[in-house]
């Protein structure tokens, strides 16, 4: 791309009051917050366009604008062609829909069900439903000619809920209306064969390339979203307010991930009573409009005020944590790079830890100051003592290796090699060499000149009952800690059995060849209910520098398994010959039932031409 060439940023943002089936207050003063806060950043070349259905009487106290066209199906695809025929490489584009949304729970989709917006037909009389599989036709056609894309759905999204009340955003499913789309539904679907992403990738509909596109949706596949009315009695969708107040405060320069986090604990401690969790889903170091360069937040710690005033972290044991570990405790804004002088940091240590949570004492006027949605950064980690680091008497910056290595809770020392030592670091001519406890050799790891080297790693021994979890491949069924011979390019199932009365959350880890750890899944997490099985395929890929070079490899699956909505973004690393950018971690105490259980599956793979 030219340096020269001037990016455009472009925002479609669709709320929808006025249903002919009733009204559903607060999608307009939804998207009109959002348009306030995106045209107080001073972006030059942003366009922003809004769909909208206010009723006759609204007055939210925020001032219309005359762009405001009708959210109708015609409008919004106008919109969405306009856009695609102008962008060039590294535009990017937000679009954000506050309304209903509808699906039927036998369409297998996107995500877990697919689910349709609920736009308005072009005579306003009746509505529309237009499928998110069309919708992922259009982005990927976006995506293809360069463009970041991110995606905001503040209404329902799970087949298998109904409307309990005129402020949650789910309209029933409606077979007639959903005739008149079903050429145009079957036509989304198609998408689904574009792309393969990542070594292990789940097959989702959307395949799209994960590096350009972010989802952020309003609650997980079994909840519902809400609206509620703030202090001035306007109604907003709670996803759709506090992430207007978030980029109020922050601005749109931090990651997704890292606005997602205080998306998600500022709901959890304004609106504890809502049960709804946000997911995120894509690229989540992107940024509304660009890719994030600045974000210090990685492998942070989300914080929960309680009732009590005391502070809960949402990291335990399964995010390897333990007794005793440090932290810092910072702001978000503070974290993403954005105000490096005034807000103030605290230091904090672990008190007491469960499986999935763990209490902080903070230091000095900590408690005073610390707000919800503020983050903690593990600084030193207990469990890292246990990985032992050889340094060869031959390496002239021992020192330097040392000190590097301590900062990141690693041991270190310099001598002759003992049975012990988890890893050994040598040199060889001018370039270091990593070999194992038995002095093998570390496959696939780039060339390292001088430079310095980052491994993490974790074991895991906690269970949760009643949940069975295990993998097929053609005809066979395997167990936890099998060892699976496969193919390049062979698909897998991931079976998850739960036989217990409570949901579970599933997250799946790849343990990839190249020394990367990243989500399967692309995203938060995902659900099984109490008493039902689920199955999810993934496809397993040799990476393009070994397929080319004729070599096979080994790759691990981790399934884990809570008890609460939890995402381990910490534990994620990149592949060792990318610039290092971890995610950050995600959880959230969900239900109102804190049994803080968990276990884990792991399956082993050797991967052949």
């Amino acid at each position: 791309m030219d340096t020269n060439t001037v990016l455009k940023y472009y925002a479609v943002l669709i709320g929808i009051d006025d249903y002919p089936s009733g009204v559903l207050p607060g999608p307009v003063s939804d998207v009109r917050k959002i348009r306030e806060v995106l045209q107080k950043q001073n972006l030059s070349s942003l366009q922003v366009t809004s769909l909208t259905a206010p009723v006759l009487s609204q007055t939210d106290g925020i001032p219309s604008s005359s762009n405001e066209v009708k959210a109708t199906r015609m409008t919004f695809e106008t919109t969405l062609e306009s856009i695609t025929d102008a962008i060039n490489q590294g535009d990017c584009i937000y679009i954000h829909y506050s309304g209903h949304g509808t699906g039927n729970s036998t369409t297998k989709g996107v995500l877990n069900d697919d689910v349709a917006l609920v736009l308005l037909d072009e005579d306003q009389k009746s509505e529309y439903y237009y499928w998110t599989a069309q919708l992922a036709e259009r982005l990927n056609r976006m995506i293809q000619k360069g463009a970041a894309v991110t995606l905001v759905l503040d209404c329902c999204y799970s087949g298998a809920v109904q409307r309990h009340s005129s402020l949650d955003r789910w309209l029933p499913y409606d077979p007639k209306l959903d005739l008149r789309t079903a050429d145009d539904h079957q036509q989304g679907l198609a998408v689904r064969n574009t792309a393969i992403f990542r070594d292990a990738s789940m097959q989702m509909n959307w395949k799209l390339d994960a590096e350009r596109y972010t989802i952020l949706t309003a609650c997980g596949p079994h909840q519902r979203a809400k609206s509620f009315r703030n202090k001035d009695n306007i109604h907003y969708g709670v996803l759709s307010y506090y992430l207007y107040e978030t980029l109020a405060t922050i601005g749109l320069s931090a990651s997704h991930i890292t606005i997602h986090k205080r998306v998600l604990h500022r709901i959890l401690n304004c609106l504890p009573s809502q049960q709804q969790s946000p997911m995120l889903y894509g690229n989540t170091m992107q940024t509304f409009f660009g890719q994030s360069k600045i974000d210090r937040s990685n492998g942070s710690i989300g914080i929960i005020r309680t009732s009590a005033g005391l502070f809960r972290l949402s990291g335990g044991y399964a995010h390897g944590l333990s007794l005793d570990d440090e932290l810092m405790v910072a702001s978000a804004r503070d974290l993403a790079g954005l105000d490096e002088s005034n807000s103030p940091h605290f230091e904090a240590r672990i008190i007491e830890i469960e499986g999935l949570t763990s209490r902080p004492e903070i230091a000095d006027r900590g408690p005073a100051e610390v707000r919800s949605g503020w983050l903690a950064i593990p600084r030193r980690r207990s469990y890292l003592a246990a990985v032992k680091i050889h340094l060869s008497q031959d390496l002239d910056d021992c020192q330097d290796w040392i000190e590097m290595l301590a900062e990141r809770s690693l041991t270190a020392r310099i001598g002759d090699h003992q049975a012990a030592d988890t890893l050994n670091l040598d040199i060889v001519g001018n370039h270091y060499k990593v070999s194992d406890n038995k002095s093998c050799t570390l496959p696939n790891l780039p060339v390292l000149t001088y430079g310095h080297t980052d491994r993490k790693h974790w074991t895991i021994m906690l269970f949760l009952p009643d949940v069975l979890v295990s993998v097929s491949h053609d005809t066979n069924t395997y167990n936890n800690d099998d060892l699976i011979f496969i193919k390049h390019l062979d698909v897998i199932e991931i079976s998850v059995q739960n036989n217990g009365s409570f949901p579970v959350y599933v997250s799946v880890l790849d343990l990839g060849p190249q020394w990367q750890v990243e989500d399967v899944y692309r995203g938060s997490w995902f659900v099984v209910q109490g008493n039902s099985t689920r199955s999810e395929e993934v496809e397993i890929a040799i990476p393009p520098e070994l397929l080319d070079a004729g070599q096979s490899c080994k790759e691990t699956i981790k399934v884990l398994v809570t008890s609460e909505p939890t995402s381990f973004d910490m534990l994620e690393l990149p592949r060792i010959n990318q610039v290092l950018q971890q995610k950050i971690n995600e959880t959230l105490r969900g239900e109102h039932i804190s049994r803080n259980l968990w276990t884990i599956a792991t399956f082993h793979f050797e991967l052949h031409v």
